[in-house]
């Protein structure tokens, strides 16, 4: 995982699946005890709050479409149609529509 990337982590507070962005890695030395093992992150939440998050706790989701959103792409699109599309395809198979 890197900086940029879209992640989904359990909200404990709301016991749910939350999306967020991550900003960044955290550094060994701010690693907490007992988490020494795993990789931790620093998570832009939708409620705009940074959370740390370890391994474990949060799933990468990719953005790439797949063979079957390939499917559904229509030619002649220009690109501002193209990413309305995407997005659209992308939110459905992640459930948010």
């Amino acid at each position: 995982m890197k900086a940029g990337d879209l992640v989904r982590y359990a909200s404990i507070i709301f016991d749910e699946t939350e999306i967020g962005i991550i900003v960044s890695e955290v550094p060994d030395a701010v690693i907490w005890e007992g988490f020494e093992d795993r990789k931790g992150w620093e998570v832009l939440t939708t409620e705009g709050k940074v959370e740390t998050l370890f391994d474990g706790e949060i799933e990468l989701i990719s953005d790439s479409l797949t063979d079957e959103q390939l499917e559904e792409v229509v030619g002649g699109m220009n690109t501002q149609q193209f990413s309305n599309w995407r997005a659209k395809i992308l939110n459905k198979s992640r459930g948010d529509i």
